[in-house]
């Protein structure tokens, strides 16, 4: 052991109250900036598996290949995964069985491994595709056996493509009617026509919808009988392959007859997933020199090669689509990263700047006996080396430790938030990645040591006659000089005298000597205060995006709805008044007959309006993505109407605090528009207040006829028959029985129904809650089914009933885990925060120790003492909490700066934490009173004499 590293061990152990405080901090920095690594990968594999599981693994997804192309594929060296499914026709269900099961049955084959035909060896690592679930029976196996899809099970069929004797079940023989859809271009009738598949939709809109096609379905592939072996439920996630309203059979030949009949109906694809993808581009090239040029969209219909990239899966394997509202979250996680660097920073580099002025003149008595500079910054260095050998791991411990208490705690809710809800149940585990941590412990060392490096140049750069004098720590610099000789007149003496007395003009000249120890304490300090005020913000940033994305279960003193019923709007479109009396004795029933209590219920109406400009805000015309503007300063925008029961109305009116009065006058119907806005905007999340005050709308029913170009009546030039309605109040809150809608509402009372009679009907439903318990809720829809049943006759079946008790369980277990990971952040950025504040303060008042023993030597008694260090210290704090603030902002701004590239609407000053504020100056006053108390004490132990002869070592 060389001499430096023998000094530096023994500098270690002589000061082990400071080398144990610097330990603590720099281990809770490690362990944070750990911690947030390892969620980071922990979320990103979760997201990854889910999506694997539900979606397959594939990442190109390519349509209508060639036998040749497939044999290209299967011999790559850089193919990992791959499946074919080819596509034999469509078959026609009917127009009595297209309102229950759709227009169309497409017949496709079993997902088939593809595997190579050459010497080279393969082995499939994987699913590419995420096969359907078989809900009975089992997966087909010769080319006579079909699975049909699960919503066809036990179901008679009318007369149609699909025929068998009697109800759909397992053994059943079907005999299939396959064809071919064409599309015609209703204004090009010599074109070709083209043909439509499975990856296009089941259906297609009509002319009168605007789209200038009409379709065509021609049974030209023949008839062919199965036996039923399977019923499936099919899985749509991530694949155009595996839509739903899909039938599959196994055909071994099917390749082969997709490549050589003449028919585009039959067409092969595969999925296959890359074992070295390095970017977008690299897929898309890999697949271009394959399968050639992407087809571009021609009118709404794809002919030839096609590709589609698996974005949902790429983005977790690390690459990336454009999506902002990931860059976002990347962005946030970064600017946190920066934040905990930052403090790590502030914790090493005061350790060590107190460490290096406390043993200036041992330092100085080693140059003098030969060290070299070299030798004295090494031993700074080591002292740093030595000290992250203890604390780093220390933290990689605790990071991994902490993360993995909260995620095994908190594995349902983490499910629910990675959308993995089919694994409910399964254990979650904090993901240890040696690469991240190898590279955490790598940047807290490096830390570490550009922390102890300037510590390290001036303790090499130390006079070794001021240090044995000890001048070091009192040397003026002429700037400090300058300035102390224009602030410390007469006046100035006296001033400070007068309010403080002796004690606290000694004090000041201490703070004005520009002693490096005094800025380290208000560093240290200002950092403390930003880190509290940080983890503020970030809780109000992220419960924003939470309220703005709309996975926040609600706002504060809304009731839950934990039952929704709705009525089928088709049956009510033409009787207005036969809708309400149908809720109103669906409402009435279901509180009777039930432990449930009622919210209230309530018909929607959609209808579109003329907005007066002088009512929008300033930034409302982004936000209104269907809105025109008119002539005379107007704007045109769907609008949805929401006609409470009278009961909820006058509840609704009274907790708002508007006069009942005059919203309740049914000679002058006012109504309430909803003022929050919840909207994606330009691929970003929107929460705005659209509206700057009350005024007059005018309303109209949405265009009906044929020939009509949009559904918006003010966009066709024509002369409007409006409906004026008077807008009385702007407000936030919602009724109960009311739901957020993506458009501008207006709230009105059953009774004032005469003001939007034109327009669409759009909902009719009752809301109830029972208090957030799942087990009366579940009960509850079981007893409203059977009362469904025997009082509401034929409509019974189409009445929707939705059981939200479930849902907004999970909500809320989505909110507190996003709320466990917030306070786990500021109880660590609390205790770095903590730690490094003390040993600061502490430190540098014990560094003090002969200047006291020189004050007290002179006759200053404890009670001056006392007040001269108070003095100094609420100097620290003032300036620490003033500059932590500036940090603060600067830092939360930056947050607040990304996350607007995913969240519009924010507002900047909305978000400032008052609490957190209010907590950081609690701490800063906690921290200097522990710390003066502990200073003293020490002071009061230590030897006047000794202090004075300052021995070296």
């Amino acid at each position: 052991m060389g001499i430096i590293t023998s000094f530096t061990l023994r500098s270690l152990k002589r000061n082990s109250f400071r080398t144990v405080v610097s330990i603590i901090g720099i281990a809770l920095a490690c362990a944070l900036l750990t911690a947030v690594c390892t969620s980071v990968v922990t979320f990103q594999t979760l997201l990854e598996q889910r999506t694997r599981a539900d979606e397959g693994s594939w990442q190109v997804l390519v349509e209508n290949v060639t036998p040749d192309q497939l044999q290209k594929l299967a011999d790559s060296p850089r193919l990992d995964t791959a499946q074919t499914v080819t596509e034999l026709g469509a078959v026609k269900l009917g127009d009595k069985n297209a309102k229950y099961y759709g227009d169309y049955l497409y017949l496709k084959t079993w997902p088939e491994e593809l595997s190579r035909q050459s010497d080279q060896s393969f082995e499939q690592t994987s699913s590419a595709l995420a096969l359907p679930a078989l809900v009975s029976g089992r997966a087909p196996q010769s080319p006579n056996e079909i699975v049909l899809p699960s919503y066809l099970e036990d179901v008679e069929l009318a007369p149609c493509g699909l025929s068998t004797s009697g109800k759909l079940s397992l053994g059943s023989t079907v005999t299939l009617n396959l064809g071919t859809r064409l599309s015609f271009d209703i204004t090009k009738p010599n074109d070709t026509p083209k043909t439509i598949v499975s990856s296009q939709g089941t259906w297609l809109r009509e002319p009168s919808d605007g789209q200038p096609y009409s379709e065509q379905f021609l049974p030209d592939l023949g008839t062919h009988t199965f036996t039923v072996v399977g019923f499936v439920r099919e899985n749509a996630l991530g694949s155009n392959l595996l839509l739903s309203q899909s039938a599959y059979t196994y055909d071994p030949d099917a390749l082969l007859l997709a490549a050589t009949d003449t028919s585009d109906a039959t067409r092969t694809s595969v999925a296959f997933s890359l074992v070295d993808a390095k970017s977008y581009d690299d897929l898309t090239d890999f697949s271009t020199s394959l399968f050639g040029e992407k087809s571009s969209a021609n009118d709404g219909l794809q002919d030839g090669n096609t590709y589609d990239l698996h974005s949902s899966l790429l983005r977790w394997q690390g690459i990336f689509d454009n999506r902002s509202i990931w860059d976002s979250l990347w962005g946030l996680a970064l600017v946190l990263g920066i934040v905990i660097i930052v403090a790590g920073l502030s914790v090493i580099y005061n350790a060590f700047a107190i460490s290096v002025a406390e043993r200036t003149q041992q330092f100085g008595l080693l140059a003098s006996l030969g060290a070299s500079r070299r030798q004295l910054r090494r031993a700074v260095l080591t002292e740093g080396m030595l000290l992250g050998c203890i604390a780093i791991p220390v933290g990689l411990v605790l990071g991994i430790v902490g993360c993995e208490v909260v995620f095994s705690t908190s594995a349902e809710s983490i499910l629910i938030i990675v959308g993995a809800e089919t694994l409910q149940g399964a254990a979650v585990h904090a993901i240890i990645s040696w690469p991240v941590l190898i590279l955490t412990a790598l940047v807290s060392l490096a830390v570490i040591l550009i922390s102890a490096w300037i510590p390290a140049i001036r303790a090499s750069r130390v006079s070794a006659v001021d240090a044995i004098r000890q001048n070091q720590t009192y040397r003026i610099s002429r700037r400090a000089l300058r300035r102390g000789a224009k602030s410390h007149g007469t006046y100035h003496q006296s001033l400070i005298e007068k309010l403080f007395g002796t004690p606290g003009y000694i004090a000041h000249c201490n703070l004005t000597r520009g002693a490096s120890r005094h800025r380290v304490a208000v560093a240290s300090l200002s950092v403390s205060v930003a880190l509290i005020v940080i983890a503020g913000l970030l809780a109000m940033l992220l419960t924003y995006a939470s309220n703005a994305s709309g996975i926040s279960e609600g706002r504060d003193g809304e009731i839950s709805q934990d039952i929704m019923v709705s009525l089928p709007t088709s049956s009510f479109e033409d009787n207005a008044s036969a809708a309400s009396d149908t809720i109103r004795q669906l409402y009435s029933e279901s509180c009777d007959k039930t432990d449930l209590e009622g919210l209230g219920w309530s018909i929607g109406r959609l209808s579109y309006c003329v907005i007066p400009n002088a009512m929008l805000s300033s930034s409302a015309q982004d936000y209104f993505a269907s809105s025109h503007q008119l002539q005379n300063n107007t704007y045109s925008s769907d609008i949805s109407i929401q006609l409470v029961d009278e009961t909820t109305w006058h509840t609704y009116i009274s907790s708002l605090g508007l006069d009942e009065s005059l919203f309740c006058d049914k000679s002058h119907p006012r109504g309430v528009l909803i003022n929050t806005y919840q909207t994606t905007y330009d691929g970003k999340y929107a929460e705005v207040e659209l509206f700057s005050g009350i005024g007059t709308i005018q309303i109209a029913a949405p265009n009906t006829s044929d020939d009509a170009s949009s559904l918006n009546p003010f966009e066709s030039g024509e002369p409007v028959n409006t409906q004026a309605l008077e807008i009385g109040a702007l407000e936030k809150t919602l009724p109960p029985c009311v739901n957020q809608s993506g458009i501008p509402q207006v709230i009105l009372p059953e009774w004032a129904s005469d003001v939007v009679a034109a327009s669409t009907l759009s909902n009719i439903s009752a809301s109830f809650t029972c208090n957030n318990n799942a087990e009366i809720a579940n009960k509850a829809v079981d007893s409203l089914e059977k009362i469904y049943e025997e009082d509401f006759g034929d409509i019974a079946d189409d009445i929707g009933i939705y059981n939200l008790a479930d849902s907004r369980a999970q909500t809320r277990l989505i909110a507190q885990t996003m709320q466990l990971f917030i306070y786990c952040f500021a109880v660590i950025t609390g205790l770095i925060a903590i730690a490094n504040a003390f040993n600061t303060l502490v430190n540098s008042l014990i560094l003090r120790k002969r200047e006291f023993a020189v004050l007290k030597s002179v006759g200053m008694g404890p009670r001056a003492f006392r007040a001269m260090l108070i003095y100094e210290c609420m100097s620290y704090a003032l300036r620490g909490f003033v500059i932590g603030l500036i940090l603060a902002a600067l830092a939360g701004f930056g947050m607040f700066v990304v996350m607007q590239s995913s969240f519009v609407g924010m507002d900047f000053l909305g978000l400032i934490p008052w609490q957190q504020i209010g907590l950081a100056a609690l701490l800063v006053l906690f921290v200097i009173v522990i710390s003066v108390r502990f200073a003293l004490r020490r002071s009061r132990s230590e030897n006047i004499v000794e202090s004075l002869r300052a021995d070296a070592l």
